[in-house]
């Protein structure tokens, strides 16, 4: 991978995790009117909507691709979609934001061991040092530097949820890389969405239908689901699966822990303010992942044919 494509390929998972962060945000006032699940569920409604649009401009699906790779979808619609959101959720509902960050933080680690075995990845002691130096900048975001706020950390059963939505969001990266590389980035986002989007309405189905749409305003729901739909899902995820391919997800999921980050910095555009251990917390962050780029070096995975 020359120069060039190795940096258009860095922007486009950072433009990814970018489009997370805001998913965080915009997801507030959605919550107001639906239930969390009903949310997910609505918002792969839209993602998946513009990716069957982007899909028939593009020709339509080659289903004879998709016959032989599906193996590899069912595994990333049902690991990265379904039980990842389902997960989410329901840990939400039991634990605290700042658990739920830590945990999270906790995925290029087992993104990286999942690599070893699955896909033959051989680490560095260098990218071991990112990734925990990676973990430390989130841990200062995300307390404000404040030990207090992570001592005083308790667990609880939501905490287990996000375990398992860790887990589902790490073999969702390894997944795409081992088994779906064949595929172009847009079919792989279009047919992995829709097939979770199925999933998540089943257990959504009856806060979905009792929902009084009509009465939903625009600007407090529908702008912001659409945001939601068409950035952070339909184009969050064609780059970032385009990028994951490229670089790997050992690579790719250290880009993660730029969440906590990203997101204390759109908070400044609702009114928000930034201490200065926020500030130097992202830049430990972004000096993590620096050197485990540096530090990376994979076993070539062959294309399936």
């Amino acid at each position: 991978m020359n120069l060039s494509s190795s940096v258009r390929s860095y922007a486009l998972v950072t433009l990814a995790v970018a489009s997370w962060a805001l998913n965080f945000h915009l997801a507030v006032p959605v919550l107001k009117f639906v239930p969390p699940l009903a949310g997910a569920a609505l918002r792969y409604a839209v993602g998946g909507a513009a990716l069957l649009g982007l899909m028939l401009v593009g020709g339509g699906f080659c289903w004879a691709r998709v016959r032989a790779h599906w193996v590899g979808i069912l595994v990333v619609a049902g690991a990265g979609v379904f039980l990842f959101n389902y997960a989410f959720f329901e840990g939400l509902q039991y634990t605290s934001p700042v658990n739920a960050t830590l945990i999270i933080g906790l995925n290029p680690v087992t993104t990286m061991l999942l690599a070893t075995q699955m896909l033959g990845t051989r680490l560095t002691p260098r990218q071991w040092l990112g990734a925990a130096l990676s973990l430390a900048g989130v841990l200062v975001v995300i307390s404000k530097g404040s030990w207090d706020t992570l001592s005083s950390l308790s667990f609880s059963r939501g905490d287990v949820w996000f375990l398992l939505a860790n887990l589902a969001f790490a073999l969702n990266h390894v997944s795409v890389r081992r088994f779906l590389s064949g595929m172009p980035a847009l079919e792989t986002t279009a047919v992995t969405s829709l097939l979770g989007l199925l999933l998540l309405a089943v257990p959504a189905a009856p806060a979905l239908v009792a929902a009084p749409y009509a009465t939903f305003p625009f600007v407090g729901f529908w702008l912001p689901l659409l945001v939601m739909g068409v950035l952070g899902t339909c184009l969050s995820y064609i780059s970032w699966n385009r990028g994951l391919v490229q670089i790997g997800p050992d690579r790719a999921a250290l880009f993660m822990n730029l969440v906590p980050v990203f997101s204390v910095l759109i908070a400044l555009t609702y009114g928000g303010t930034v201490t200065g251990p926020q500030l130097a917390g992202g830049a430990v962050v972004l000096t993590g992942i620096l050197v485990a780029q540096l530090g990376a070096k994979r076993k070539a995975v062959p294309r399936p044919a």
